[in-house]
């Protein structure tokens, strides 16, 4: 045998029996050093230095009941009991002379649980260990001592205020569906209508969703600092309400950087640092909507627009197409002009009043709802714009309108065919007598008729189609009067998009369209023509 071999088979030993032994020490985990269902839980009582902290669970959530009556964090609360369930000991002796040696009596702290299914369980932590890596502790008070990792001690040190919650609101956001704040020199009222927040005062007009969501959830988070017994005269009173059930937030300075928040359901007031501020003190228009549209560009479902004498009309049909009047519209760029309305942010400004409109703006929504938006001329800082949802004037820039062009003509749609090549399913060719089809089987093929000519492509010959613009508009040229050349049937699954090639006189870029004649900018026939005729030569 080679010494090479050899050494691989020694190699393949030693691992085996680092194997096996990480293997059986993994294996030796000793259990918990408290046995106890977690979710069976309903009290909490830790003693710590002679302060005794209990925590109840009163139907679904946690609340503090000794010393003081209160919310508990629920997070807190969870946190110690996982720390107790995931407890382990390596070690563990008899007791050998008096506890009091093992800083055991009386114990630096204690922690009991109960609950129901499971007979109570209890920690008494006592002193450090000399090295300061462990802590003596002991289980129900028995006569075994076990050691603890230091780290326990500090995780388990918990005082009344770290198990007291510390959100300023109490009330569940998605429950809440009436605001009122009383104070700084404005009444502010917000109604939750349909799902949606509405402003009743200082104005009525559409509140800004994200603004209460937004302050909804920053009372939620756990912002306090301390609590305290003291008041002060109030800046101001906010009143959240759900059903019967109402929280009444009283908010004062304390302080260049500190806040009191006082709650009608909290036993003590709140002290909370500057940058709630920016909530509960907040100007009452931060919670006015500012979106120059009522409604997002994708529920608007009529445009009508008029300014000096002209008017244009956009309808969304059944299919989601635009159409301008009963034309096809140019569907991309309807939905520009929407989304520079929707990105658009008016500013409310003092001392803004009536002025004569240079723009009028209708826009209707699913439900049948048309909102009226009024614009004066632009200017340097924008235009002056008076809405309902907006509940007054306000002023917005609007570089989305200031170049409008009405004519319905630069609206109309330049394609032919309104389907995406993807979406044909079938086309049916007729020029000079003959007649072919082709439908399409999978993503890339396509079974034809016996008449398709071969040379032909399918898929060359829709792309051909759809590509075609049209270059001048034609309406007042009646579509029977064409010369008929050739007639092309392109179908989708629910629609089917008839065109008619024809030529008037000595042009022959000519087709007939949903009833209507256009120029085209190139020569379809001779597209056409080749499904049908056989190539020369």
């Amino acid at each position: 045998m080679r010494w090479r071999t050899v050494w691989v088979l020694l190699a393949a030993l030693g691992v085996g029996v680092v194997v096996l032994v990480v293997d059986r020490r993994g294996s030796s985990v000793p259990p918990p050093l408290l046995s106890f269902p977690q979710l069976a839980v309903t009290q909490l009582r830790v003693v710590r230095g002679g302060d005794t902290t209990v925590v109840a669970k009163v139907d679904t959530s946690w609340r503090v009941v000794t010393p003081v009556a209160d919310l508990a964090d629920e997070r807190a609360v969870s946190a110690v009991l996982e720390q107790l369930a995931e407890l382990h000991t390596e070690r563990r002796f008899a007791l050998e002379g008096e506890p009091a040696a093992f800083g055991l009596h009386p114990p630096e702290l204690e922690v009991h649980v109960s609950g129901a299914g499971f007979p109570p369980v209890a920690l008494a932590l006592g002193a450090p260990t000399p090295s300061g890596r462990s802590h003596y502790a002991s289980v129900d008070g028995g006569r075994t001592v076990a050691l603890v990792p230091g780290r326990v001690k500090d995780r388990l040190h918990t005082s009344t205020a770290d198990l007291r919650s510390r959100r300023v609101l109490t009330l569940d956001p998605e429950e809440v569906t009436s605001i009122r704040r009383e104070g700084m020199g404005a009444s502010l009222s917000l109604v939750r209508e349909g799902g949606r927040w509405e402003m009743r005062a200082p104005v009525v007009a559409r509140a800004d969703e994200v603004a209460v969501r937004s302050t909804l959830r920053r009372l939620r988070e756990p912002v306090a600092a301390r609590f305290v017994d003291s008041s002060w005269p109030p800046e101001a009173t906010w009143v959240f309400s759900h059903d019967a059930l109402a929280e009444t937030l009283v908010v004062t300075w304390i302080g260049p950087d500190s806040l009191l928040v006082g709650s009608s359901l909290r036993p003590q007031a709140l002290v909370a640092d500057s940058s709630l501020a920016s909530t509960l003190l907040a100007p009452t228009d931060t919670w006015r909507s500012h979106d120059l549209l009522p409604v997002s560009s994708y529920e608007v479902r009529r445009l009508t627009l008029v300014s000096a004498g002209d008017t244009l009309r956009l309808e969304r049909d059944g299919r989601g197409r635009w159409r301008v009047g009963t034309a096809l519209a140019e569907t991309p760029q309807v939905m520009r002009l929407l989304r520079g309305l929707e990105v658009s942010r008016v500013r409310f400004e003092a001392g803004l009043s009536s002025f004569s409109p240079d723009l009028s703006l209708v826009v209707g929504d699913g439900d049948g709802l048309d909102s009226p938006i009024l614009f004066g001329p632009p200017g340097p800082s924008g235009r002056v714009v008076h809405a309902g949802h907006l509940g007054g004037f306000a002023r917005v820039m609007t570089p989305a309108l200031d170049t409008l062009v009405l004519s319905s003509e630069a609206w109309r749609s330049r394609r032919i065919v309104p389907l995406d090549a993807y979406a044909v399913e079938r086309i049916a060719v007729e020029c000079g007598g003959r007649n072919a089809t082709a439908t399409r089987r999978d993503f890339d093929r396509w079974k034809t008729s016996r008449t398709w000519q071969t040379p032909c492509s399918p898929d060359s010959l829709v792309r051909t189609l759809l590509d075609a613009r049209v270059e001048t508009f034609l309406d007042t040229l009646d579509p029977t009067l064409l010369h008929e050349t050739a007639t092309v049937s392109l179908s989708s699954h629910d629609e089917t998009v008839m065109l008619v090639l024809g030529r008037w006189g000595s042009d022959s870029l000519l087709a007939a369209v949903e009833g209507r004649v256009v120029r085209l900018d190139r020569d379809l026939v001779r597209a056409v023509r080749g499904a049908v005729e056989r190539p020369r030569g």
